[in-house]
């Protein structure tokens, strides 16, 4: 008889731990700063993301608040840094930190192996967890 699978690991606070790796997936260190209203977005990949969309706060086919930027290098120094007043909703609205809070941040990039992936949300004091690659 195969044995039950074990739940995942408890998600850790503070800055998220690399997403592990998948082949369908973006592995990416993410930290937000509910002071300063910036994300930083640091690409654990070995290669290069490009045409990068981020989506803030999206629901189900909505998108949210968006923000694409033309791409990612891989490494801590390269990291991107994006302020959440730059995201705009499909009416052009700006987001508002002082009127909503962040919840959620996923992204899509091109890569060497086609458009993949990266999701997460926030817990309590608004840090973020890998969620599955999408």
């Amino acid at each position: 008889m195969p044995a039950a699978a074990q739940p995942p690991p408890a998600a850790p606070t503070g800055p998220s731990p690399p997403a592990q790796r998948s082949d369908r997936g973006l592995s990416a260190e993410i930290g937000y700063s509910a002071t300063l209203l910036l994300f930083r977005i640091e690409n654990r990949d070995d290669f290069a993301w490009s045409n990068c969309q981020f989506n803030l706060n999206a629901q189900g086919t909505e998108p949210g608040y968006t923000l694409e930027i033309a791409g990612v290098k891989p490494g801590l120094t390269e990291a991107a840094q994006l302020r959440v007043g730059d995201f705009t909703d499909a009416s052009g609205a700006k987001f508002d930190a002082a009127a909503q809070k962040v919840m959620t941040l996923d992204f899509g990039c091109d890569t060497p192996q086609g458009r993949l992936y990266y999701g997460g949300q926030f817990r309590l004091g608004e840090t973020i967890r890998p969620g599955q690659p999408q």
